[in-house]
């Protein structure tokens, strides 16, 4: 499975760092994009600063955000889930703002959208796949 990692901070570079130390749970995916900021350098071969790459790569089946915040993430996660693509966030702000929507256009894509999140203990699903 090809993931796309939106934003590369605490949260990122974590999902980052547990797929790469591939275990039982996540031999099978592969990080093929990190979507960094426009000044940014990209320090690994697989950053971006380039969303449509993304959003138009038909072998990407799934986009990760962890960003944070409401926008740009919420414009993001709608492109996402137009472009076909599942979407995963524990972005909680973005959440409780366009939860309707997001799942709205995910079902008319024939996609799903999914969420999980804590706050102040981590990313449960993060814990999960560190511990297998």
């Amino acid at each position: 499975m090809n993931i796309a990692i939106l934003g590369f901070g605490t949260v990122g570079t974590g999902v980052y760092k547990i797929i790469k130390r591939a275990n039982r749970q996540t031999k099978n995916l592969s990080v093929k994009y990190i979507l960094i900021r426009k000044n940014k350098p990209a320090t690994k071969p697989e950053m971006t600063d380039d969303l449509n790459q993304i959003l138009d790569d038909p072998d990407l089946d799934v986009v990760v955000e962890v960003m944070g915040g409401i926008e740009p993430a919420h414009q993001y996660i709608i492109s996402a889930l137009k472009h076909g693509k599942y979407v995963i966030t524990a972005n909680i702000a973005v959440i409780a703002k366009y939860m309707d929507e997001f799942t709205t256009v995910a079902a008319e894509n024939g996609v799903k959208f999914y969420f999980e999140s804590s706050v102040g203990g981590g990313i449960p699903w993060i814990q999960g796949l560190d511990r297998a």
